[in-house]
């Protein structure tokens, strides 16, 4: 997991911040959010109230910084997504983007959306790929973008985007090669 590797930090702040995000998706297993306290952060990741203190403003605070470092990894994975001929071809790529962006964070994933049903995290991943998808729907011209607007669209894929994401981490028997050839047998190809 990338997702606490700031460029240019130093590296006692990467270390602890990599530490207490570790203990927090481990403790999501355990517990609901709620029921976690600073101590039982601080407890597993071996460090000190006042070095927690030092980094974050409270429990939520952590949970914040969290969210943002995996939602700029998200981001990362998905402008990867550069050279795209077709819609259909975006939306391959883009389901391919975030199923292996949830593979590589499938414990965090796991914990904050199974175990907790937060939906703080459901709506960081719906507006991330929201964004993407606005962006490059400006891109392509299809018969079916003269037909419906383009927000009715975008709803109805990230709808099955997201939910697709969500589906495979609670049934992962699928493999994420079966999820993405079952999409591209569902996507038209205009």
């Amino acid at each position: 997991m990338v997702i606490w590797m700031k460029k240019k930090a130093d590296l006692r702040v990467i270390k602890t911040h990599k530490a207490l995000y570790e203990s927090l998706i481990y403790l999501l297993k355990e517990k609901e959010y709620e029921e976690i306290k600073v101590s039982d952060l601080c407890q597993k990741a071996l460090i000190n109230r006042s070095t927690f203190y030092a980094h974050f403003n409270d429990k939520y605070d952590l949970l914040d910084s969290f969210l943002k470092d995996l939602k700029q990894s998200l981001i990362e994975e998905l402008e990867e997504n550069k050279k795209i001929n077709s819609i259909k071809e975006y939306y391959l790529e883009l389901i391919k983007a975030f199923i292996n962006h949830i593979d590589n964070n499938k414990n965090t994933y796991k914990s904050i959306i199974i175990n907790n049903r937060n939906s703080i995290i459901l709506d960081m991943l719906y507006d991330t790929i929201k964004n993407d998808c606005k962006k490059r729907l400006e891109q392509f011209s299809t018969p079916l973008q003269k037909e419906i607007p383009d927000n009715i669209v975008l709803e109805f894929y990230l709808g099955g985007i997201v939910n697709l994401g969500i589906y495979w981490i609670n049934n992962s028997h699928y493999k994420k090669e079966e999820i993405i050839g079952y999409l591209e047998k569902l996507l038209p190809n205009e």
